[in-house]
């Protein structure tokens, strides 16, 4: 599901930001800064995985 997601994601996002900016080059940037930002978000969420914090003990 979250895979199906993204690839939509992938697809919409540089189409909506075309139309807003009318630039190849404006579109491609927001673009690259969605896909750091999935990964960014994908390591922010492995490093509080790794964190004990209020877990309880199983």
């Amino acid at each position: 599901k979250t895979i199906i997601w993204r690839v939509f994601n992938f697809i919409y996002w540089p189409i909506i930001a075309y139309a807003v900016t009318g630039s190849w080059k404006s579109t491609g940037l927001l673009t690259i800064g969605a896909i750091v930002g999935m990964f960014l978000y994908y390591g922010y969420e492995r490093l509080w995985n790794n964190i004990q914090w209020g877990k309880l003990d199983k």
